[in-house]
């Protein structure tokens, strides 16, 4: 998170946080008062400040994670290399080395190759990327998110309880950001206009968001049902579509 006094960015990885956080420093008007990289605020309390997150198509976060991986860059891929997971095999930048890498992280082990960060997020109805999202904006997550019997009863538990007042989607960064600087986050902010300028330019997305050798069109309609299935949370509470 990178929070300020009156406002407070929970940046949940891979979903573009490297651009709203630079944003953030150069824009805001105040020096931020707490900045831990993806880690969830401590004594967050929903009505104190104006909290907000970003979020992105689960689909392309695990292939924007794998390509990152195959880079042998990111807290995932190390954290597998130092537990020697023979997932580190799967890393070859192919169409099948991804489905392998997929197919055991979409499997009933799959909570068993997290990395610290993630111990303890145990919940059978959740996939990684709802983890991750929940993890920072679901007020003690760790100690709820196992005790929850139902979908159903996490996406009340965020409804009621959840810390973003709005979700920047990774999608539409710039676009969205904007939104937040003509309105909430206007009055906090050095000189709004000129950051509302800067956000004209072309989005750009980092160099493992994509990988040619890789389409899901080709991934087997069994295993896309599975990731469907497991990150329902970005499609029934943030409201990306169905693939």
């Amino acid at each position: 998170m990178l929070e300020y006094r009156r406002f407070c960015y929970l940046d949940v990885e891979k979903t573009g946080s490297t651009f709203v956080r630079a944003f953030l420093a150069r824009h805001a008007g105040a020096a931020p008062v707490g900045d831990a990289k993806h880690r969830p605020p401590k004594y967050a309390h929903r009505w104190r400040k104006y909290y907000f997150a970003s979020a992105r198509d689960p689909f392309d976060q695990y292939l924007s994670l794998y390509t990152f991986g195959c880079e042998g860059k990111g807290v995932f891929r190390n954290h597998l290399d130092r537990i020697g997971a023979p997932l580190t095999g799967s890393y070859d930048g192919t169409q099948a080395g991804f489905e392998h890498w997929l197919d055991v992280l979409c499997g009933d082990g799959r909570l068993t190759v997290l990395p610290p960060s993630m111990a303890g997020l145990h919940s059978p109805h959740l996939g990684i990327m709802g983890l991750r999202f929940l993890r920072l904006t679901l007020p003690r997550a760790r100690s709820r998110l196992p005790r929850f019997r139902s979908a159903r009863a996490i996406a009340g538990a965020y409804r009621r309880g959840g810390l973003p007042r709005a979700v920047l989607r990774q999608e539409t960064l710039n676009a969205d950001l904007a939104v937040l600087v003509d309105g909430p986050l206007r009055r906090h902010l050095r000189f709004p206009d000129a950051a509302l300028a800067e956000l004209d330019a072309p989005e750009r997305l980092n160099a493992s968001d994509r990988s040619g050798a890789i389409c899901w069109s080709r991934v087997s309609p069994d295993l896309r049902a599975r990731v469907a299935a497991l990150e329902w949370f970005h499609r029934d509470v943030l409201g990306y579509p169905a693939r």
